[in-house]
């Protein structure tokens, strides 16, 4: 009886190391998922950054007609709301 105990101890051991060993790779798996993820979008509000800077300049751009100037300013526009979170229309 005391073999059986024994047996059914370690049989509950293992599978409790196995969990544990499982959890911690889910759990490494998602670490290495949020730090591309937050590599990805610094990547991109770089992007957005030199996207409104290059839209500035154009706007400010003497050479560029009034009619450009505006659809560029609204091109801006949407830029900025597209960094916030808004939605574009």
């Amino acid at each position: 009886m005391g073999t059986l105990l024994g047996l059914a101890v370690a049989v509950v051991v293992i599978v409790a190391v196995l969990m544990v060993s499982s959890t911690a790779r889910r759990a490494e798996r998602a670490e290495e998922r949020a730090d591309a993820l937050a590599a990805r979008n610094i990547a991109l509000e770089r992007a957005v950054a030199v996207a409104q800077q290059t839209l500035r300049s154009l706007s400010n751009d003497t050479r560029i007609d009034s009619g450009m100037a505006v659809e560029i300013d609204t091109a801006l526009a949407d830029v900025r709301r597209a960094a916030q979170g808004d939605a574009l229309e």
